[in-house]
């Protein structure tokens, strides 16, 4: 095939899963990852580097922590500050995972296509692509997907569209992967809990405890800060009721 992919990269089991599997379909494999300015990213990115060698693929480092610092961390300090709830996956994968990234892929290295490990699959209908649940559908990520250019889909692949996750695991098993547990953290957050990283950036008034009133304007239970609550959420208010009550509403 001799095709050339660059594979957004970032050692885990899906990523790499999906690098193994356009090297035996034949693709000319490279891989790509980012630094965008974690604590103890320059020992993640040694982890990275080695398991490329490993696999035998040539990677490259790109640096976005100027510009993930501006479209994904500011973004998510100031919808908390207005009280609305940021999504900064979607946002990342909009602005730099299949911007910046595969746009590095496409005009500097000069690649045919672009890859991720994301479960995602795609469909063409007249000349038109558009996103497609994967085979793992409890684990389709086409949410986080959903705001990138429709327009890019044609030269992107998504290597784990028909790969369930045990399959997965086992492409990839025996191999020093650098993130082994699965997580669903936001990763600038680094475990942090969202309380303390938002302390850091937000007025101290912005977690000052109110009242939850229902839609009558009575009082029926006390929160500690506005902002830890979206609209349509059910959970975490606290109080019992017979009946499902869900935030339609807020006044930060």
């Amino acid at each position: 095939m001799n095709k050339k992919v660059v594979v957004g990269f970032s050692g885990g089991k899906d990523s790499t899963a999906a690098l193994i599997i356009l090297k035996k379909k034949g693709y000319d494999v490279h891989a790509l990852t980012m630094k965008i300015g974690l604590n103890g990213e320059e020992e993640n990115i040694k982890k990275i580097g080695n398991l490329a060698n490993i696999l035998e693929v040539p990677l490259k480092v790109l640096d976005v922590k100027d510009v993930f610092r501006e479209k994904v961390i500011d973004y998510f300090i100031n919808s908390y500050k207005s009280g609305i709830t940021p999504n900064p996956c979607v946002i990342c994968n909009k602005e730099i995972k299949f911007k910046i990234l595969k746009d590095f892929a496409f005009i500097r290295e000069r690649a045919d296509f672009y890859a991720t490990g994301h479960y995602a699959n795609k469909t063409e209908i007249h000349g038109e692509f558009y996103l497609k649940e994967p085979a793992e559908k409890e684990k389709s990520q086409n949410y986080f997907l959903s705001m990138i250019n429709r327009n890019d889909l044609k030269n992107i692949i998504f290597p784990l569209a028909d790969v369930k996750i045990n399959e997965v695991k086992k492409i990839v098993k025996g191999l020093p992967l650098v993130n082994i547990k699965e997580s669903q953290d936001i990763c600038f957050l680094q475990h942090q809990p969202l309380t303390d990283y938002l302390k850091k950036y937000l007025p101290s008034d912005a977690f000052k405890k109110g009242d939850i009133l229902d839609i009558n304007g009575e009082k029926i239970g006390t929160h500690n800060g506005a902002l830890y609550f979206t609209i349509g959420q059910r959970r975490g208010t606290k109080f019992s009721s017979d009946k499902k009550q869900y935030v339609i509403k807020k006044d930060i």
